[in-house]
Parts: C-alpha cells; structure tokens; sequence
C-alpha cells in the first residue's frame, strides 16, 4: 500500500527566485515511489528552468521543468500543465518488483533530502510538493539500494559530423542504464556500444521512433531516446559492470547534420555510493 503525502513548504518562492525545501523529515524513513509539484500563480513547467533533488549531499536529479516533462510524456505519462511529477518507480512495470527497482528507499540511513528548483519570471507564482510513499520491501539481490537518477550534461558539436559524447554513467561502484535522453536540433543518428557490442547500431532518428512508437512510448518533438527498457522492465537496463568493480566501456556517438546544442540526460538506477 502507498500513501500521498504533502511535504513541507518551500521557501524563498518568487519570481527569478530559487525556491528551496530544505528538509523531508515527513518522508524519510519510507520509500519515495514519486514526488510531484502543484503549479499555481505565474508559474508554469516552463518556468522550472532548473530542478535539483539532493540525497545525502549527493545531487540525484538535474532537470529543467520541459525537458522533465518531455521525458514523461515520452514515457507515456499523463501530462498536465498544472503538475509535475519526478517518477522513481516505474509508474508502467508490469509487476511490484519491478516498479519499486528504481524506487528511493530512505531507510538506509541518508543524512538528508532536498529540493531546489529555479523560477523563471513568472508574476506570482506559487509551489507545493507531494510525495507517494511506501514502507520499504526488501529489492532483488542486484537492485539492492538502487534508485533512478536523472543527470544533466551538455555538449557542443561544432560540425555536421559523428560525435561522441561523454555522457556521465556512474562510477567504478556501477549502474544500469535505463535509457539516455537526447534534447536537440540537429541529431541524425544515434549509436551506442558496449565493449565494442552495438546496443544500438545506425540508430536514425526515423527508424529509432518507429520502434519506440510501437511498443510503449510517445516520441517528442525535440527529443531522441537510446530507450533501453522498452518493455517497461526496469531488471532489463544495461549494467554498466562487468562484474564488480570492472567497468565495462561504452561509446556513445551521435550523427549532426550541423552544429548544435545538446541537452543529455542520463536515465540511471544507481546506488547512493554511485552518484
């Protein structure tokens, strides 16, 4: 059984302000299956232009409000103008075990949880959060302590050419990669390898869509995904181990038809020792 619980309020809530909510007390100690904001005032999805949830003084999320809820509607997920919601669980598993892999179990002792989130210049806006919680259950062996985590990074390619991006997965301590978020203009192709063993080969934009179409997603304008859990079973990501403590070496190479700006997001379950 879950529950919906409304966390404390943010401070410093204003136009071209950051809003902060210090502390979670009311939630630590459960597991977090989601948390979502209720929009009202000026302020709108676009407005959010940085969002930022910290775990132990380890930043877990960086995201803006549209990409955030780009990313949702790509994976199927209701939008409305007025929420926004930071999935953890995997709202489309097929099964418990499955939607609580990615889920955030803070009864393992982590020394606090906040939020940041930056306004735009919205006139008046306002801001309150919500969470579904959960008592924590025991995760398979390998998905043990993990939760999804969703990191930003950026990259420049100045040319119409193949590019590898560097794009962040993890450290030594291992993840598993549920899909890496490209936001764009100008991407013509994607491919990844794993040891040189091609997850995705030839991956155009066209061909990527229509598969991921067919089965559970709805791709976006703007935004291409290497969607490793198409079959919305989170125990299917990629890991990115070998076996402990022996990384395994992924290449990640986009085709541009010119220069551009791209917006990553590494779509991860990790444990805390992995951010």
């Amino acid at each position: 059984m879950s529950v919906l619980k409304k966390l404390p309020p943010f401070q410093n809530v204003g136009a071209s302000l950051t809003a902060v909510l210090p502390a979670m007390p009311t939630v630590m100690g459960w597991t977090i299956e989601q948390i979502f904001f209720k929009l009202g005032g000026g302020n709108t999805i676009a407005n959010m232009t940085g969002i930022r949830v910290w775990l132990g003084g380890k930043k877990i999320v960086e995201i803006t409000g549209s990409h955030l809820d780009s990313i949702n509607k790509y994976f199927k997920l209701t939008g409305n103008a007025a929420y926004l919601p930071i999935w953890f669980a995997n709202p489309k598993a097929k099964g418990l075990a499955d939607y609580l892999l990615g889920a955030l179990d803070t009864s393992r002792g982590y020394s606090g949880m906040s939020i940041e989130i930056d306004l735009g210049a919205g006139v008046a806006p306002t801001l309150e959060a919500y969470a579904r919680i959960s008592a924590p259950i025991p995760k398979s062996a390998d998905f043990r302590d993990t939760f999804r985590t969703l990191i930003k990074s950026a990259h420049a390619p100045g040319s119409a050419a193949e590019h590898s991006l560097a794009v962040p997965l993890g450290t030594s301590a291992g993840a598993f990669i549920r899909a890496l978020h490209f936001f764009h203009a100008q991407i013509t192709q994607v491919q990844v390898t794993k040891d040189s063993f091609y997850l995705i080969e030839q991956g155009l934009n066209a061909v990527m869509q229509f598969d991921q179409n067919q089965l559970a997603r709805t791709t976006q304008a703007g935004l291409l995904s290497a969607d490793f859990v198409l079959e919305d079973t989170d125990a299917l990501a990629v890991p990115t181990l070998r076996q402990p403590g022996n990384v395994a070496g992924f290449d990640v190479k986009v085709t541009t038809a010119a220069a551009d700006a791209i917006t990553a997001y590494s779509d991860l379950l990790r444990t805390f020792e992995a951010v």
